[in-house]
């Protein structure tokens, strides 16, 4: 019985290399830019998604504090006498819980090295002062809730009902904040005060404007607290495009007179006529640095807490030299490389991520961003406060004041300086006193508009 052969299996792969050979197209590829476009759509819709929560979020929380109010103004209305009471009782308290604290910092102070040393004396400091203190604590809230409207119509808490507002920047980006409207009568001489956050904060998550805005709406000035695009530590942008990653990680700062400008034009469109830029941080040179743009937004002040000096010369020659040094020789080859977008974990001058383009960007030797000369070509009034403590912890603000006051002595009414004893970068127990000088420069001010 006989087979019919079987063709051989060629060994070799014929590829056709003539001018006029067509390549295959895989099969997925012509599918590429509409998977692309689809995860696009889908992260807009999730940007979308989170900010209508946030949204909801935030009315929640206002209805819950409105009704809040409401029920304890109610019982007050009801107790007059009562509530008066606690009021007095909660200011006698406030007394005793100042000398208790008097109290447990002595200890701390005398006996911190034998804390330190054994368990046995913490444990003895812990449960002698620990119960007391929250117990204390605990007692002063249900006393100040309960007390008399007259005490409470001062402590600031409407003010946290506020509108949730949106603009879009010249290159399409939307950015968020809050307004805080004021009923007060006018005694400031600014209309609005925008609020810029710094490194890697936002306009929702920190507590550091509460003061501020407290006192300013005191005296008739609504508050504006926004992001930028810089805004937490990474963040999605969210453009008519579809989204793409921002963040401090990503940002570049020069990018925040975009940012700023749109908040300006927010505020114009609004009908501000008179508004302060205000910043903390890498937010306090952000306001400085839009406002000294040859094309800068009209704003009659800037205020600038604990503006950085981002010096290459200074950052190089610090005790952190080498550490810097290193880092930015690492940005730099990356940046060279093509892998500029490439995140670094970086310690010096804050420990953060940040790409290595941002890196080379920011704090390179090309003077891009340096705090004294910019302060130089603003042309409306600017108060810059920085925190003593501050100018001793970090190269950023050492001897950044001195410098300033040495600016300020050019003009002095133009620029004014302010040192708060004490004070950390946060202010974290100097807040009512940043909140009181800010408060009287802008009353002291005449506020002529930026020509």
């Amino acid at each position: 019985m006989t087979r019919e052969p079987r063709p051989a299996t060629s060994l070799f792969t014929q590829v056709d290399i003539s001018a006029n050979a067509q390549p295959e197209t895989p099969a997925r590829s012509s599918n590429g830019a509409a998977e692309v476009t689809q995860i696009l759509e889908q992260i807009l819709a999730a940007q979308d998604r989170q900010n209508e929560l946030l949204e909801e979020m935030m009315a929640q929380m206002n209805s819950a504090q409105r009704q809040r109010a409401a029920e304890l103004n109610q019982w007050k209305q009801a107790n007059p006498q009562l509530a008066q009471t606690c009021r007095k009782a909660a200011e006698t308290l406030s007394q005793v819980q100042s000398e208790f604290l008097h109290a447990l910092t002595n200890e701390v102070e005398d006996n911190g090295h034998a804390m330190m040393d054994g368990e046995f004396m913490l444990t003895e400091f812990v449960d002698r002062f620990g119960p007391r203190l929250a117990h204390l604590n605990g007692v002063l809230q249900v006393l100040s809730q309960l007390s008399s409207p007259a005490a409470q119509d001062t402590s600031g808490l409407a003010p946290m009902i506020v509108d949730l507002v949106q603009t879009r920047t010249t290159d399409g980006i939307r950015l968020d904040g809050s307004l805080r409207t004021s009923d007060s009568p006018k005694t400031t001489g600014v209309d609005l005060a925008i609020c810029v956050h710094g490194t890697g904060a936002n306009f929702y998550g920190s507590s550091f404007w509460e003061q501020i805005a407290k006192r300013l709406m005191s005296g008739g000035t609504d508050v504006l607290v926004v992001n930028t695009r810089g805004h937490d530590l990474m963040s999605t942008a969210s453009t008519m495009g579809g989204g793409f990653r921002a963040g401090a990680a990503y940002e570049i700062v020069d990018d925040c007179r975009f940012d700023l400008g749109a908040w300006c034009k927010f505020a114009t469109e609004r009908g501000y006529e008179r508004v302060a830029l205000m910043g903390h941080s890498l937010g306090a040179f952000k306001a400085v640095y839009t406002a000294g743009q040859d094309d800068a937004p009209e704003v009659s002040c800037v205020v600038a807490i604990s503006g950085p000096h981002l010096s290459y010369e200074r950052f190089s020659q610090s005790r952190a030299a080498q550490t810097f040094l290193a880092s930015y020789e690492e940005a730099r080859q990356l940046v060279e490389q093509g892998q500029g977008e490439e995140l670094m974990k970086i310690t010096f001058p804050i420990p953060y991520v940040i790409t290595a383009k941002g890196f080379v960007d920011k704090y390179g030797p090309e003077k891009r961003y340096d705090l004294l000369e910019w302060v130089r070509r603003v042309k409306c009034p600017v108060l810059a406060v920085y925190g003593a403590a501050e100018i001793h912890q970090n190269v950023a603000f050492e001897g950044v004041p001195d410098r300033l006051e040495a600016i300020a002595r050019e003009d002095a009414s133009r620029l004014q300086v302010e040192v708060i004893a004490d004070a950390d970068h946060f202010y974290a127990a100097a807040r009512p006193e940043l909140a009181s000088r800010v408060s009287r420069w802008l009353k002291r001010l005449d506020t002529p508009s930026s020509e």
